[in-house]
């Protein structure tokens, strides 16, 4: 199995569309297609920001060793003991509306997907501002020690 073959199957079982992974790192819904389909590699930067979001270890990603999924998965993550989703089971068993269609139930374990996944992403984008506003501060700090030694080397 390749490095794409394994991100759409994590994907897949976490339910989350190929435009929400690539709002998660940063790329095109594109991107992750032609990833999958072994038209482009996956970045390593891109590798570490997909496992993290679905829940699945790096090096299963990358090389396809080890367990798909994280030994140390909180409870409740999405998976069940088989590696396989369980957001539509838990859905679909929890839905009390005997009228409802699988149609309406995929319908809102998908809404819900997508509610959480706008969740990771906009913490994952303000842990990123956060991180900016470090590293602004740190140049800053760097070009003041570059003008001293500068300043101290003229002399």
């Amino acid at each position: 199995m390749s490095v794409g073959q394994r991100l759409s199957k994590a994907r897949k079982a976490m339910k989350m569309s190929g435009e929400t992974a690539g709002k998660l790192i940063g790329v095109s819904k594109g991107q992750i297609s032609n990833i999958e389909n072994d038209t482009s590699q996956l970045m390593k930067g891109h590798a570490r920001g997909l496992a993290d979001a679905l829940g699945i270890n790096e090096e299963w990603l990358l090389t396809g060793e080890g367990e798909m999924k994280k030994s140390e998965q909180k409870k409740g993550d999405g998976f069940n003991n088989s590696g396989t989703n369980n957001q539509n089971t838990a859905t679909a068993t929890s839905n009390s509306n005997p009228t409802s269609t699988n149609s309406d139930i995929n319908q809102e374990s998908n809404n819900s997907s997508d509610s959480v996944w706008l969740e990771v992403y906009k913490q994952k984008v303000s842990e990123l501002e956060a991180e900016k506003v470090e590293l602004k501060d740190e140049i800053k700090t760097l070009k003041a020690r570059v003008s001293e030694l500068t300043d101290k080397l003229i002399k």
